[in-house]
């Protein structure tokens, strides 16, 4: 462990405050952020590191008076700590004439600065301020007004760029001098690791480092396998390359533009070396008279020059003004100092001064006028050369970062994951932002590893203690280190003691007893809500707009109604300040057991109906099957023939199936067996069973023609036959279409008794059945004698009485 880097994020603030060392077993985790592994990702958590790092030191340097002087709830807290004594009607006078046998303790006065320990607890307090922190950066980095990443990196660009131009022409000196000698170094280092004779596997690495960086990288790195020095090199070099090739077309860009500008430069001095003595000799050779018709040239031009540069000046100073009048009225309405707004003033108007001395500067002393256009020109037509050029490379390159930055702008990139020690340590902020997810740290934890351990078990003896010892493989994680950012020290430094847990003092016992609010109860709780909400979701999706509707759909509309409240009930306990609310709590088990009374009727009541529908759908199977195999009579019609014969060999099992279905209403397994054939052979709806019987017709259409110019050679009457042949179709069609209105006169007479027996909604008395069907959907004579002298019971008798 690195104590330096460590030590230097803790600030002094008083005696023993902070340690010289740091110890490993020590160190524990607290919580470790996670963002996307892009380069939009690794900007962004760089730059969240950089705003928590400055918040944290801006908060410990310059704290609130919050937590250096006295309160009124400190005070109060500081009374219930203290318990019965009496502190506040003894003075020392009263103390001395007692004897001493009372102590005295001198109380905090409000707005009075507290103690230096105290103070020191209140600023190290790391365990809720680092949370607070956290939760504000995340919130601001997620504001929509908030610069995206590629803004970021370009403002750092610019920011560098106009740092490089205030230099002095030392400072520019020793920034080449430095970054030659590290360049000088680096290939030094490199040069002295290539002599080195090192076989692969020699070169051990720290087991506390190895550890470390297998926690940063997910176990990535086994502490008995790869743990040569070549292994890690390679890891870090696979990383360093992906974020290389993501990061690729930025600076394939930056350098083109720069290669392109270069050459531009040379380009430039090249012709005003070879252009410009060419003028100056042409000058010289001139007569007087010329001479002074191209001086009064010049002047004419730089007249005219002039004029625009001092109209352009005018503009800029006006704007100025304009711009400092309105700041000079915001700055009146806002109450801040004096000194500041005019500073903030002297600023501005220096800024104003300098943009408009650079645009005299350029403009006055631009050379290109006169004789000296011609030079202008040819050196626009040399460079111009050299843009055509560049120009496909740059357009290609600039289409790949515009890519890049719309990758960048994946809602993706702004999400991070949170891991905790303890989840309930997120409480200590008010808000977080929606493109956070916590869970607990043990899931990312390091990988963990077998050891053999002795273990002792002792075994009583009337004359002495015998010990027997056992082997065992235990798996240890491997460290308990997680991360450097967002760490807690036990001890001293960073010791967790806020007022709150110092008034629950009292309660802690308690508290450790509540199992309900451990980590493995709201793991169960989640999935039994997610299990409630997908078994209501399957079946209102496969039995919604069926038959149904009005049998089922009141149980499932019940499930659906209280699994929101469950939900709901869950994140406010989940919020809640002490632990969650009992009162939430309570309401989520009675929602959640409510819900679970009344999905074992809806699916009693789903399977009951669904037997109805399926009966029905067979009848119609059947019906269309009987009339195919009487027109498939004839040999002649062997293909229709053999496609049926394949047809019922394909649906034989549904029958099966069907059939223990409808015998059996209640039978889940035969219910499961129907879906997943259905879901195998597509036979999900009617459409599949319509589809292959319309096949059979069309070939039975194909083949009647030649099938009657057939039998007309044999029949002596074949305009007989003919009609008796229709008539005999016409019969099938009629005893079918009269068993489908049998079908739905039954439906409608049962549905018209459950409507007239049976309470329609949860207000009108529950769900109770006033009579069983039987196989063709009616109910029998004994359901409604049984139904009529049935005294009518409480609605949660009829609801949990049939369990």
């Amino acid at each position: 462990m690195e104590n330096n880097k460590i030590l230097k994020q803790l600030l002094f603030h008083g005696k023993k405050t902070v340690p010289h060392a740091l110890r490993r077993d020590m160190w524990r985790p607290y919580f470790s952020i996670r963002f996307s592994r892009t380069p939009a990702g690794a900007q962004k958590g760089l730059r969240v590191y950089n705003d928590i790092r400055e918040l944290s030191l801006r908060r410990q340097l310059d704290p609130p008076k919050e937590l250096t002087n006295a309160t009124e709830e400190g005070i109060e807290r500081f009374k219930q700590n203290l318990g019965q004594r009496k502190f506040d009607t003894l003075t020392k006078h009263d103390q001395g004439q007692r004897g001493g046998r009372h102590k005295h303790i001198d109380t905090p006065v409000p707005g009075r600065r507290l103690p230096q320990n105290v103070v020191a607890r209140h600023l190290m307090n790391q365990r809720s301020t680092a949370v607070a922190d956290v939760a504000a950066v995340l919130t601001r980095m997620n504001d929509p007004d908030e610069m995206t990443p590629q803004e970021l990196l370009e403002v750092d660009k610019h920011n560098q760029q106009v740092r490089q131009r205030f230099l002095t022409k030392g400072g520019r000196r020793n920034l080449r001098e430095t970054r030659k000698s590290e360049v000088e170094k680096a290939e030094e280092l490199l040069v002295r690791e290539e002599s080195l004779n090192v076989r692969p596997g020699q070169v051990k690495i720290d087991r506390h480092t190895l550890a470390r960086i297998s926690t940063e990288y997910e176990g990535a790195i086994s502490l008995r396998t790869d743990t040569s020095k070549e292994s890690i090199l390679g890891l870090f070099d696979e990383i360093q390359k992906e974020t290389q090739k993501e990061l690729g077309p930025i600076r394939a860009l930056d350098e083109a533009l720069a290669s392109m500008k270069d050459e531009e430069q040379a380009k430039t001095k090249e012709l005003e070396a070879r252009l410009v003595p060419d003028i100056d000799r042409k000058l010289t050779q001139l007569s007087e008279s010329e001479r002074a018709e191209v001086d009064a040239q010049m002047e004419e031009e730089r007249a005219r020059r002039n004029a625009e540069v001092e109209a352009q000046m005018a503009a800029m100073q006006a704007e100025a003004s304009k711009q400092i009048e309105s700041l000079q009225k915001e700055i009146e309405t806002k109450p801040n100092s004096e000194k500041h707004n005019a500073k903030v003033m002297r600023t501005i108007q220096r800024e104003a001064k300098w943009q408009i001395a650079q645009h005299k500067r350029k403009s006055y002393n631009s050379p290109w006028v006169g004789p000296y256009n011609s030079v202008g020109t040819a050196i626009e037509q040399g460079c111009g050369e050299i843009r055509e050029r560049w120009e496909p490379r740059l357009k290609e390159l600039r289409e790949a970062v515009e890519e890049l930055k719309e990758a960048w702008k994946d809602p993706k990139n702004h999400e991070c994951d949170i891991f905790w020690a303890d989840i309930r340590d997120a409480h200590y902020a008010n808000e977080w932002p929606d493109s956070v997810y916590h869970t607990l740290i043990e899931n990312k934890a390091v990988t963990q590893e077998r050891v053999s351990v002795v273990r002792q078990h002792f075994h009583y003896d009337e004359e002495e203690y015998p010990i027997a010892e056992q082997r065992a493989e235990v798996a240890i994680p491997r460290s308990n280190s997680v991360h450097v950012f967002g760490t807690e020290v036990r001890g001293e430094v960073g010791r967790y003691v806020s007022p709150e847990d110092t008034a629950r003092t009292a309660s802690e016992a308690r508290d450790k007893r509540i199992d309900d609010w451990s980590q493995t109860t709201m793991v169960m709780i989640r999935a039994k809500i997610v299990e409630l909400r997908v078994a209501s979701t399957e079946l209102e999706a496969r039995f919604r707009g069926s038959e149904i509707d009005a049998e089922a759909m009141p149980y499932l509309n019940a499930v659906l109604e209280r699994i929101p409240l469950a939900q709901e009930s869950f994140d406010i306990a989940l919020k809640g300040q002490e632990r969650g609310s009992a009162q939430a709590w309570s309401e989520m088990h009675r929602y959640l057991d409510e819900a679970e009374g009344y999905m074992p009727e809806a699916r009693k009541e789903v399977l009951k109906s669904g037997s109805i529908v399926e009966k029905a759908r067979a009848d119609w199977l059947e019906n269309q099957i009987q009339l195919l195999q009487l027109q498939c009579q004839n040999p002649e019609a062997g293909e229709s023939a053999d496609l049926l014969e394949d047809y019922l060999k394909a649906i034989d099992e549904r029958e099966q199936i069907i059939q223990l279905f409808v015998n059996n209403a209640e039978n889940q397994r035969a219910y499961d067996s129907l879906k997943s054939f259905d879901a195998q052979h597509g036979y999900i709806s009617d459409a599949a069973d319509t589809a292959e019987i319309a096949e059979i017709k069309d070939r039975l259409a194909e083949q009647e023609e030649s099938l009657f110019q057939t039998r007309a050679k044999s029949i002596v009457s074949p305009q007989d036959d003919i009609v008796q042949l229709k008539r005999q179709l016409s019969r099938l069609y009629a005893d079918q279409t009269g068993t489908r209105q049998s079908l739905r006169q039954n439906h409608e007479l049962w549905m018209h008794f459950k409507r007239e027996k049976a309470p329609q909604s949860v207000e009108e008395g529950g769900f109770g059945r006033a009579g069983e069907p039987n196989m063709r959907g009616e109910p029998s004579q004994e359901a409604v004698k049984k139904a009529a002298e049935e005294p009518k019971l409480p609605f949660w008798k009829r609801i949990f009485g049939r369990r």
